[in-house]
């Protein structure tokens, strides 16, 4: 690149903006739906130089008059940035323009989390890092995207906010994960999320593309795709910039050789200006345009820098290497040797002259008027300016900007980790990757601190590379038990196994080296026991011999075993034994908290186990406990198994209390599993008594915060389909479908869900297009030695009603034994009673007296709890059964007396609740088995006056002196529904009150002899 004296004109410092009318409403119309207090995200793509920045600096000037707060974050190619760097820098702006009293009010609690990325607002935060409650990676880092969305939530109250991110391209993926967080969060708040990214740049398994998904889903999301200038608008451009009417014909060159590309062209009409042209003939314009226009952006941008001086352009290129921002301080602490390769004498004077040189031509531009910072106007002129140098040359200017950043920061180096790994890595190959690896560990460990899970799973995947295979060491258990760490906060269930093996290999350096403390703390490290997950029972024995096995140490550890043995092992037995171990240990050390958490774990290995009495007892234990000591992480694992056991066992009133209260909890904790596990339950209960908007209410509620919780997305599909709501189901099943098929192997939440509700769909809506996956989900629980029996349980149910569908008699024979000895109970979930599951089977196997009970103990159990939807199924199924639809043909049960009766009198209750409740598939199916049955029986009771069977049941109970709500508790049935029967009574039989009704009821032999 040559350096030569600017020659030609002076290019007026405007720049106009031009085009983008249409793009520029539909943003503005998005910003005046936020002003009113309806949160939008816009996206803006396009590929580079086309003007997505820009569009998004226009918007910021109009919401400014509008009297929003604008605050941007930028992210930049090149690594080296701090965790959440996106972020920071809106944040960090926030907090220099407003007074502590306010960010006081606004951060509140969250203040001691947002510090831990802001450090600047630590002073505002009560308490100290120690306090913070729960011990997984996913609670932390939920309690800080938590911290950060209710501050900017709280912010825009007192005035509406937009926020800008631009270059998401380059975005960390923690930082996209909280872009997502805040997302959903803002429907109803007065703030704007406005992200910038190049499309092109966006490739199959890019953060981005997994980011952009979930906003998709998103009703308050657009996008918008910015496509190039026309040639109309560059005409534009040239008159407002230069005051020169520009050759229809000149600009259409223009377009053809840039196709609207806004920096393009920006940096051609530059160019033909200095040149002197565009104030000339056109002709000559055109001519030059032929015959001298640049190939490229890049060569548009070397002719540009070529304009600038020697001194100027070196500089630069300097700081090109540096990064997209650098500062003065940074290029005067860089050694002589430096500036004397790049032909400079590096004084400070020779150097500010330049970067002066440099923003007159715009090539960069002050971040920080007065504080020495600099960032280029385009990442495409660092690009450029990058590009010219030589690789050798490159890597000794990387070695010399790490070791002055080094020495700059002396000790404390926290602030330019990043910076330190990126210039070490590019420098590896002269300096050697000594301390490449070192800045690799500590960057990993800053990011746990700070919840960058993924990040940190860079750095120490990248420094594992770097130490290469070499014999085990301090710094090699080092990177292993961070690698690990970052394993357990990032990995899918099938990636665990990796999390854990490598924990092992770290624990196996610390025990050989005899530094029990730090292996002890390896061996105590979170990982959540799962099925299908081997080697966490092993450590922790290891451990234990370590910490000797009366210790209180490992009193802890056996706490920790009580879950791994039952899930990893399938060893109930053995897990018990591990909890009386850590109670006995427990109130030896006067340990409430470590009695807790045993009491809590061993609750939810008996409720996974189907204890259910058992496990509600240590439940409650750990619930009582918990009020003793400040651990209401532990005390959540309690409520919410507390609450599942009573509601599979029919005790709604007190299931939502525990399920209240693990919520509340939950949300004190921020932790975004538990508050779905929460809401999991109330969701349920909502749905068991009929309530679909309170449990749609709730359920979206989870989804927001859990978007592929498979619980959730399984729940709310059986949800829409039973109320109905086709179009809604299918939306929820797509992403069910989605979810399973993306995931793990083996008896997982997420499979057994599937197992158990995608027959229950296919029973509601007779759409069976995905049984195969249904199938292969049971076929994953139902075939793993180490599933749980409550995991088995619902598996099963599901695997029964597929059986039920395709009349398979010798498998039914087979799943009612197995499912037989959990008759009482509802599955978990609340989708179905076993009993009705029980009844179908022996129906379907000739068992006929069975399959009476069965039904009979569900009705019991339904009408008993108000678990009203499922009662009315069971009522439909039973009937069903008694019309024969689910025999093998040999006893035709309407040949039974009485069961015609019966099966039509079931299915009045079916119909009276489905219709009550808007079940319209369930509405469709009683009505078609009462028509089919009426058609098979020679004899029909017939009532006087055309009363129906269910008008004369609600008549005989009136007949009783019952009240409406007597009435409706009996026959199970809303006060709404006893109204509507006694309404058509009273017409029918002219009667003009109750009294009446029930006189006409004993002259026509309807009321029943006691």
């Amino acid at each position: 690149m040559t350096g030569q004296t600017q020659t030609g004109l002076d290019m007026p410092d405007v720049t106009p903006f031009v085009g983008r009318r249409s793009e520029m409403a539909r943003v503005r119309s998005h910003l005046d739906a936020t002003m009113a207090g309806s949160g939008r995200v816009v996206m803006i793509a396009g590929e580079p130089g086309i003007g997505k920045t820009r569009t998004a600096s226009e918007l910021e000037i109009y919401a400014e008059e509008r009297g929003f707060q604008a605050l941007w974050g930028r992210c930049y190619e090149e690594a080296g940035a701090p965790p959440y760097w996106t972020w920071v820098q809106p944040i960090r702006s926030y907090v220099e323009s407003t007074d502590s009293d306010r960010l006081r009010q606004e951060m509140r609690d969250g203040a001691l989390e947002i510090s831990g990325i802001v450090p600047e607002v630590r002073g505002l935060a009560p308490g100290n890092a120690d306090e913070r409650l729960g011990e997984g990676p996913d609670q932390a880092r939920f309690r800080l995207f938590d911290a950060v969305s209710s501050f900017f939530v709280r912010a825009s109250t007192h005035q509406p906010v937009l926020i800008v991110l631009d270059n998401l391209h380059w975005a960390h993926p923690s930082s996209l994960l909280l872009l997502n967080f805040l997302a959903t969060s803002i429907v109803d708040q007065r703030i704007l999320i406005v992200g910038t990214y190049r499309n092109e740049d966006i490739t199959r398994g890019h953060p981005l593309i997994h980011a952009l998904g979930d906003l998709n889903r998103l009703d308050h999301f657009d996008r918008l795709i910015l496509r190039g200038l026309t040639s109309n608008d560059i005409a534009d451009y040239i008159f407002e910039t230069c005051g020169t009417h520009a050759h229809g014909r000149l600009a259409e060159l223009i377009h053809l050789h840039t196709e609207g590309n806004s920096f393009f062209v920006t940096e051609l009409v530059r160019l033909l200006y200095q040149e002197g042209v565009l104030h000339g003939n056109a002709g000559e314009a055109e001519t030059l345009l032929r015959e001298r226009v640049p190939a490229g952006v890049r060569e548009v941008i070397g002719r540009r820098l070529d304009r600038v001086s020697e001194a100027s352009s070196q500089v630069l290129t300097i700081g090109s290497v540096m990064g997209r921002e650098f500062s003065l301080e940074q290029l005067l602490a860089l050694p002589a040797v430096t500036f004397d390769e790049m032909g400079l004498s590096g004084d400070s004077a020779q150097i500010m002259d330049a970067l002066d040189e440099a923003i007159a031509s715009a090539l960069i531009e002050e971040v920080d008027h007065g504080a020495g910072k600099f960032r280029f106007g385009h990442a495409l002129i660092q690009q450029a300016l990058a590009a010219e140098l030589s690789t050798t040359l490159k890597i000794r200017l990387h070695a010399r900007i790490a070791e002055t950043l080094e020495g700059m920061q002396g000790n404390g180096v926290g602030t330019r980790l990043g910076e330190l790994v990126r210039h070490y890595s590019e420098a590896e190959a002269l300096v050697g990757s000594d301390k490449l690896i070192k800045y690799l560990i500590l960057a990993g460990e800053q990011a746990l601190s700070t919840y960058a899970y993924e990040e940190a799973l860079e750095f120490f995947r990248r420094a594992l590379e770097a130490q290469g295979t070499s014999e085990p060491d301090g710094r090699l258990a080092s990177i292993l038990f961070g690698l690990g760490r970052a394993q357990v906060a990032t990995a899918q269930r099938h990636e665990m196994q990796n999390a854990v093996e490598t924990l092992t290999g770290a624990f196996d350096y610390y025990e050989k080296a005899g530094d029990v403390e730090t292996a002890l703390q390896v061996a105590e490290y979170p990982v959540m026991a799962t099925t299908g997950i081997t080697g966490i029972t092993h450590l922790i024995s290891r451990a234990l011999d370590l910490a000797g096995p009366d210790s209180h140490r490992s009193g802890r550890l056996w706490g920790r075993y009580i879950r791994a043995a039952a899930l990893e092992r399938g060893d109930y037995e053995q897990a018990n034994g591990a909890y009386l171990r850590a109670v006995e240990i427990a109130r030896r050390e006067r340990d409430i908290a470590l009695e807790v958490h045993a009491a809590a774990d061993a609750g939810s290995v008996d409720g996974y186990y189907l204890e259910l009495t058992r496990g509600l007892e240590k439940c409650l234990r750990a619930i009582e406990l918990a009020a003793h000591v400040r651990r209401p992480d532990l005390e959540s694992t309690a409520l919410n198994w507390a609450a599942t056991i009573l509601l599979v066992t029919g005790r709604p009133v007190r299931a939502r209390h525990y399920a209240e209260a693990c919520l509340a909890n939950a949300e004190k904790l921020r932790d975004g599993y538990r508050i779905a596990g929460a809401i999991d339950n109330l969701e349920d209960l909502a749905r068991l008594e009929g309530d679909w908007d309170l449990a749609r209410e709730l359920s979206d509620y989870g989804l927001r915060i859990t978007p592929r919780d498979g619980r959730l997305l399984a729940f709310r599909a059986v949800l829409e389909y039973d109320a109905g709501v086709k179009d809604r189901g299918d939306a929820f099943f797509a992403r069910l479908i989605e979810a399973v098929e993306d995931r793990e192997i083996g008896p997982t939440l997420l499979n057994t869900c599937a197992a158990l509700c995608l027959p229950i769909i296919a029973e509601i809506t007779g759409m069976d297009g995905h049984s195969d996956i249904g199938r292969l989900a049971a076929e994953r629980v139902i075939g793993s030695p180490e599933a749980a029996p409550g995991l088995l349980l619902s598996a099963r149910a599901g695997r029964a009603l597929t059986v039920l569908s395709l009349r398979e008699v010798a498998s039914a024979e087979s799943l009612y034994d197995s499912l037989l000895p959990h008759s009482g109970i509802m599955v978990y979930g609340g989708v179905t009673t076993v009993d009705r599951i029980l009844g179908l089977l022996a129906g379907l196997t000739g068992r006929p007296d069975e399959a009476n009970t069965h039904f009979a103990t569900a009705a019991s159990l339904c009408q008993r709890a108000g678990y009203r939807p499922e009662y009315a199924w069971n009522a439909y199924s039973w009937a069903s059964v008694l019309a024969g639809a689910y025999t093998d043909g040999s006893n035709p049960p309407m040949r039974t007396p009485g069961n015609a009766e019966k099966a039509l009198a079931l299915l009045d209750e079916a119909l009276d609740i489905s219709h009550e409740l808007g079940m319209g598939p369930l509405a469709a199916k009683s009505s078609d088995l009462l028509e089919s049955i009426k058609t098979q029986i020679t004899h029909v009771a017939e009532y006087p006056d055309g009363l129906t069977r269910r008008e004369v049941e609600v008549l005989r109970v009136l007949a009783q002196g019952k009240t409406n709500p007597e009435i409706g508790e009996e026959l199970f049935i809303s006060l709404n529904t006893v109204t509507r029967h006694l309404s058509h009574i009273y017409t029918k039989t002219g009667a003009a009150n109750r009294v009446e009704a029930a006189i006409y009821a004993a002259n026509h032999g309807l009321v029943e002899e006691k």
